[in-house]
């Protein structure tokens, strides 16, 4: 799975497009890997699915092309794989991370306030850092 979100990331960095092959991979990979590991919570799924997703259409409503469908879709799926929860951690790490991007690129004037960033990379590297944020959690209370 982390090799399908660094294709997400490469692509959509190289291309400002994520293909949703890519995104329902993940999600296929994800809820197997969910169901295997510890059963499916239907309603954590779905809260998921519902959770950031939502509000960046919501968003995309009042201030169009604010986030492209693929970030909209990456963070449904990802959402349906982590929970609701752990996918706004996600994507708070995701804003995060974005963040401090644009400031060193409008410090060193590589960027202007006008300018647009493929959000991808971003969302990807924070789905990963939950991933990884859990897999430890996980792995800790199980061992102790």
């Amino acid at each position: 799975m982390t090799i399908i979100l660094l294709k997400i990331a490469w692509e959509d960095a190289r291309t400002r497009h994520i293909r949703g092959r890519w995104i329902l991979l993940y999600g296929v990979l994800g809820i197997w890997n969910e169901w295997m590991e510890k059963g499916i919570d239907l309603g954590e799924s779905v809260a998921g699915f519902l959770s950031v997703s939502s509000v960046l259409v919501l968003v995309n409503l009042l201030r169009p092309g604010s986030f492209g469908g693929g970030d909209i879709k990456l963070t449904a799926v990802a959402g349906t794989v982590l929970g609701w929860e752990r996918n706004f951690a996600a994507f708070a790490m995701a804003m995060w991370l974005s963040g401090i991007f644009c400031a060193v690129m409008l410090a060193t004037r590589r960027m202007t306030r006008k300018s647009t960033i493929p959000l991808g990379p971003f969302l990807c590297a924070g789905i990963l850092g939950e991933t990884m944020s859990g897999l430890l959690t996980s792995g800790a209370s199980t061992m102790g």
